[in-house]
C-alpha cells in the first residue's frame, strides 16, 4: 500500500495510476481475499468428505454434520446472493 502511495508523488505524472494502486492495495488489505479464499477452500474440502462419507450416517446424524458445517461458512457478499439463486 506504501509503494502505491508514493506515486502520489509530485515528480511523478501517473496521479490516476497511483491512486488506482493505493485503492487496490487498501481494497485487497481490508477485505483479505486470499484469506478468505482459504478458509472457503478447506470448507469445501469438508464439504466434499461429508458427501463421499454420506452413506456412513443415518439421516439424524448426517443432518447434524451439515449443520455443524453450515455454522464455520463464510459469509457471502449480498451482491453474489442474487446471482447465486439465479442458477
Amino acid at each position: 500500500m506504501i509503494l502505491g502511495c508514493a506515486v502520489f508523488a509530485p515528480f511523478s505524472g501517473n496521479f490516476i495510476f497511483g491512486a488506482f494502486i493505493a485503492a487496490l492495495s487498501a481494497i485487497q488489505f481490508i477485505y483479505q481475499f486470499g484469506k478468505q479464499s482459504g478458509l472457503a477452500q478447506e470448507q469445501s474440502k469438508k464439504y466434499l468428505e461429508l458427501i463421499t462419507e454420506a452413506a456412513r450416517y443415518d439421516d439424524n446424524e448426517l443432518l447434524n454434520r451439515l449443520n455443524d458445517l453450515q455454522k464455520n461458512d463464510c459469509p457471502v457478499w449480498s451482491v453474489l446472493e442474487s446471482a447465486a439463486h439465479k442458477k
